[in-house]
C-alpha cells in the first residue's frame, strides 16, 4: 500500500509540473442527430516556459478525433489533418471555424444541446488535459468557460 501511495503522489507531482496549458470556451457544434460528425472549438493557452505540442485528442463519445486546419490549396480552402500543433511559451492558439479545429468522426450517440462532451487533449510530453466541451449551435459566441482538469 505504501508503494502505491508513493507512486500516486509522484504521478500527481509529475502532472502538476506540466499543468501550464489551459483551455477556455470549449464547444462542440450542434448538428442534426442524423449527422455522424461534428467539430470542436476552444482556445489553448501555454503559460509555461517551454513550447507545448498537441499531438492527438480522443473522447469516449466519439469513434475518431482528428486535429484539422483550413488551408488554401490551389486557390481552394480545404480541411487538412494536422499531425501536431505547437503552442509557444506565453502563446495561445484558437480553435475556431475557418481555422484549427477538432473533427469528431463517428459520434456514438446523437449529441444534445447543452450536453458536455468529454475530450482528452494529448500532448507530446505525455500530459493529457481533460476538457468538457458544451454542445451548442452558436459557436461564434464563445462566451462560456468550463472548468478543466489536468491529469
Amino acid at each position: 500500500m505504501r508503494k502505491l501511495s508513493i507512486l500516486l503522489s509522484s504521478m500527481l507531482f509529475a502532472s502538476q509540473a506540466y499543468a501550464n496549458v489551459s483551455v477556455s470556451s470549449p464547444q462542440v457544434r450542434l448538428l442534426p442527430p442524423s449527422v455522424p460528425n461534428s467539430s470542436a472549438y476552444f482556445k489553448l493557452e501555454n503559460s509555461g516556459q517551454n513550447t507545448r505540442t498537441l499531438i492527438s485528442a480522443n473522447s469516449p463519445l466519439i469513434k475518431n478525433v482528428e486535429i484539422h486546419n483550413h488551408v488554401m490549396v490551389d486557390g481552394v480552402m480545404r480541411m487538412q489533418e494536422q499531425s501536431k500543433i505547437e503552442i509557444g511559451s506565453g502563446k495561445s492558439v484558437k480553435f475556431q471555424p475557418g481555422g484549427y479545429h477538432l473533427m469528431l468522426f463517428g459520434i456514438k450517440t446523437p449529441l444534445k444541446d447543452k450536453q458536455l462532451v468529454p475530450i482528452n487533449l494529448v500532448f507530446e510530453n505525455g500530459e493529457v488535459v481533460k476538457v468538457k466541451a458544451e454542445v451548442t449551435a452558436d459557436i461564434a459566441q464563445q462566451s462560456h468557460s468550463h472548468h478543466h482538469h489536468h491529469h
